[in-house]
């Protein structure tokens, strides 16, 4: 029996693997197209085989994100670059003087005085050697002439910038004379490229606002500076009068009072500190003053600057500083001041009040103290009259130095009701006053002693003789010699410049250009000149010829050097007489030398008067980086025409100081004016045993030495001493001076009769005969220090000339003769200071508001503006002294970003 089976598609394995199986019937084509099992599987296999796995997600997510990475860095990269090139190549701030007001951008001049400009530069997109460029220009950005000459002054000093690093840099500019008829002045500061000269950067104009005569800066150095914000209002600073000539309120002092922590912003410049009348010092860290501010502070002070030292926590701080030599007294340790400390403050100086029927004195309340110090006196000083030992001060020189044991900034001593009496009296040592009611009805004032209120010289005491002196007829002066007081000294007033200022019409000036005009020029040789060329030339031309060829057997030849020797003869003849005859390059030079007992710098002006028979552009250069030089007029009467040619000059400061491109046209005399400190020792009195005696630490060698003393009693003596030897002392030995009748002399008769050593001797140059025969003379010069010069008792003063050429200053290209003579003036001994007054009546009894008079002040009113360095601490927010964008805070003092004179 057989079967048969039928194969199972679930199990035929040949069957879906399209293989005939053995036996099995074989399946066609169309069969196998048509099973749609078969096309799910093949589409399945093809889609798994076309996936990509989870790694390949991965990794085209994160290929985006670098992408998107990338393009944001680039984008903020291009960005950076963009807004680095929309940098401008140079950022400077605005021009500011120096000392520099939180509180203002108003920059105050005087006119006639040097100032100290203060910048902050920064070039941005690469270092830069160039040149800071200023000058003095008018309302229409015309540069200024100096006062009576064609010429006018550009100032250049040389600076790197350093890409991106910000360079603080200080400059000096005169203010022009002529700013005191209220003329406009501006100061234009421009940027040059040293190689090519191309400007890059200005130049900008900046205005500044004029100081009356009478007005002077009271500058504050605190590290708290807001303690003393009250001196601003008090009367002794801003009075109650009005200046009727210039139609103004009338303000003594513009009280500067800066802020800062790495670098003071006043000047390094000694000769820029003269409108500078007083200096209130309160906790300053020394250090952060330069080499040269220390120095310039010391000799403004000895030429007649106020320091006013706050005495508790500044002696003991001052004592190992560059003012420890010059300190009234020492810190002797602390002190709890009381009421009864201050009863002779208050005796003296807390006046009546008859509006509040009362003394209106300083006191504390019961059982309360006020932290102070004991003075302890040093031998130089004194304590002020009156002031019951809280007050010491000494004289340095010309100057003062004064300080109180108590704080001036104690919230008792600003409440004092007569704050303002003894601040102006005592510390200040201003005149006293007399407050009253005018025809108006305002409260007003006067001083005690019927002078003018507004006259200058008692704002400040700076004074150097080259510049104060009036001269016999002085114009200008606001009071004649008669008219003013013993504590004047004799000194002049200048209108509208005041004292101190740059002046080419002081009596000094004036006395030097006669000199120079006189030795200047071409004068006829003298006789024995004409003899001793003409016997020369006979004597080689004829026997000594002749001899000579006779010994070599050739006469003849005597005949053909004839010729040669007359050709030789008179080239010799033209070259010494032009030098005798002042035909070629000729330089005359007068100058003082002033000097302050025991100071080993003085203040040293040459006027300088340069010859030529050629037109030549002349350059003086100086050694000491703080000199000072313009031209000198001879004519003070010129007028510039209108179709003057004018020039420049330029006052280039680089390590040396050079005025260069003065221009003397061909047989004329033109004149400098040139001004330093000068440091070369000093000349002393010093007590010997058998009294007093000169001692010369200099190299100088003194000539025709006198020195003149004024008795405690008013007698006048003198003694003349002659030659004095460098490093020598001489012991001195006084007669009386005879006494004339000053009105039926005249001031040479008088001169003579007074000093006959002077006129009898055979070269001096203060003597009769040399003023008579053309020489160089300092004559004129010598009759200011003795007849206009006033003396205190119990003053010495020593008077001298020198004919060395002072080191430190030479003409390019050089003189062939040079003729030098120096004045040496040295205030050996000052009188003693003059003797203080208290005001006779209060404001506060005429005016109708007690708190606008009166400063009681309980807390200091903060300042409303920043300082120009931003560093800095500023107070509330106001407008910046800087303009914007605000530069970086300057490097410390010393260090390569600073940038000095």
């Amino acid at each position: 029996m057989t079967s048969s089976r039928q194969p199972t598609h679930g199990n035929d394995l040949s069957a879906c693997s399209g293989r005939p199986a053995s036996g099995a019937a074989e399946v066609s084509l169309s069969q196998l197209l048509l099973d749609p099992r078969r096309w799910l599987l093949a589409l399945s296999l093809a889609m798994l085989l076309t996936m990509p796995g989870c790694g390949g997600c991965r990794s085209s997510a994160q290929t985006a994100a670098q992408k998107k990475k990338a393009a944001e860095e680039k984008k903020k990269k291009e960005e950076e670059e963009k807004k680095k090139k929309k940098k401008p190549d140079f950022e400077v701030s605005e021009l500011r003087l120096a000392p520099l007001s939180p509180e203002s951008k108003v920059n105050y001049v005087k006119p006639g005085h040097w100032v100290s400009t203060q910048q902050l530069m920064r070039a941005n997109n690469f270092d830069f050697s160039a040149d800071v460029v200023l000058s003095a220009r008018d309302r229409s950005n015309q540069p200024v002439l100096v006062e009576g000459t064609p010429y006018y002054l550009r100032q250049t000093r040389p600076t790197a910038l350093a890409k991106g690093q910000m360079k603080y840099i200080e400059a000096v500019c005169p203010v022009p004379s002529s700013a005191r008829e209220g003329r406009m002045t501006m100061l234009s500061s421009e940027l040059v490229q040293r190689r090519t000269r191309a400007r890059a950067f200005g130049p900008d104009t900046y205005p500044t606002a004029r100081m009356m005569d009478y007005q002077y800066l009271f500058l504050i150095l605190s590290s708290a500076p807001d303690n003393f914000s009250y001196v601003k209002i008090l009367h002794a600073v801003d009075p109650p009068l009005a200046d009727e000539e210039n139609n103004r309120e009338v303000m003594y002092y513009h009280v500067i009072a800066p802020k800062f922590d790495k670098q003071v912003p006043i000047p390094s410049h000694s000769l820029t500190w003269t409108s500078i009348a007083y200096l209130l010092w309160d906790r300053v860290d020394v250090e952060l003053l330069t080499e040269q501010q220390k120095l310039a502070i010391v000799d403004w002070l000895h030429w007649g600057g106020q320091l006013i030292i706050n005495g508790p926590d500044n002696l003991d701080a001052l004592r190992n500083s560059f003012l420890a030599d010059y300190l009234p007294a020492d810190d002797d340790g602390a002190a709890e001041l009381t009421n009864a400390d201050f009863s002779s403050l208050n005796e003296h100086w807390s006046l009546y009040s008859n509006k509040h029927k009362k003394q209106l004195t300083l006191d504390l309340l019961e059982n309360e103290q006020l932290l102070g110090v004991k003075l302890k006196l040093r031998p130089e000083a004194q304590f002020v009259p009156d002031t019951g030992d809280l007050v010491a001060e000494r004289q340095v020189g010309r100057g003062r130095v004064v300080t109180t044991a108590f704080s001036l900034a104690a919230r008792h001593v600003k409440r004092w009701g007569c704050l303002d009496n003894f601040f102006n009296c005592c510390l200040l040592r201003r005149p006293a006053r007399e407050f009253f009611r005018d025809e108006a009805y305002m409260p007003t004032m006067r001083l005690r002693s019927a002078q003018n209120p507004l006259d200058p010289r008692f704002s400040s005491q700076v004074r150097y003789f080259t510049r104060d002196l009036p001269g016999p007829i002085a114009v200008t002066s606001l009071t004649s010699f008669e008219d003013a007081n013993g504590s004047m000294e004799g000194y002049g007033a200048w209108k509208g410049v005041g004292n101190a200022g740059w002046n080419d019409q002081s009596g000094a000036a004036v006395a030097a250009r006669q000199a120079l005009k006189e030795a200047a020029g071409i004068t006829v040789p003298e006789a024995g000149f004409v003899l001793r060329s003409v016997g020369i030339y006979l004597l080689v031309l004829v026997p000594l010829n002749w001899l000579f060829f006779r010994l070599i057997n050739r006469v003849e030849w005597a005949w053909v050097a004839a010729p040669i020797i007359a050709i030789i003869g008179s080239l010799y003849v033209v070259h010494y007489a032009q030098l005798d005859i002042g035909f070629a390059r000729s330089l005359n030079e007068t100058a003082v030398l002033e000097l302050q007992g025991g100071y080993p710098r003085g203040h040293l002006t040459r006027f300088t008067a340069l010859y030529t028979s050629l037109s030549t552009e002349y350059d003086l250069e100086m050694d000491d980086p703080t000199a000072l030089a313009m031209p000198f007029s001879p004519n003070m009467d010129y007028r510039r025409r209108l179709h003057d040619r004018t020039r420049e000059v330029t006052l280039k400061r680089e390590g040396k100081v050079t005025l260069s491109g003065y221009q003397v046209s061909s047989n004329t005399t033109g004149m400098l004016h040139s001004e330093q400190m000068f440091t070369l020792g000093a000349v002393k009195l010093v007590e010997g045993a058998n009294g007093p005696q000169l001692d010369n630490q200099t190299e100088l060698k003194l000539l025709d030495a006198m020195v003149l003393h004024r008795s405690d009693d008013g007698e006048l003596q003198r003694c003349y001493l002659g030659a004095v030897e460098p490093q020598a002392s001489r012991p001195l030995q006084f007669v009386d001076l005879p006494a004339l009748d000053e009105k039926s002399l005249e001031l040479d008769d008088r001169f003579n009769l007074l000093f006959p050593e002077w006129e009898n001797s055979s070269d001096c140059s203060f003597s009769t005969r040399q003023a008579i025969s053309g020489e160089l003379s300092l004559r004129g010069l010598c009759q200011l220090a003795t007849n206009r010069l006033a003396m205190g008792a119990g003053e010495y003063r020593l008077i001298a000339w020198t004919d060395q050429a002072l080191s430190g200053a030479a003409t390019r290209p050089a003189p062939a003769q040079a003729t030098h003579r120096t004045l040496v003036i040295s205030h050996l001994r000052r009188g003693g200071l003059p003797k203080i007054q208290s005001d006779r009546t209060l404001l506060v009894d005429f005016a109708e508001d007690d708190n606008v008079l009166n400063p009681l002040l309980d807390d200091p009113t903060p300042s409303s503006l920043s300082p120009l360095f931003p560093g800095d601490p500023a107070t509330t927010p106001g407008a910046s002294a800087t303009p914007s964008p605000a530069p970086p805070a300057p490097p410390a003092a010393g260090s390569e970003g600073s940038e000095g004179q």
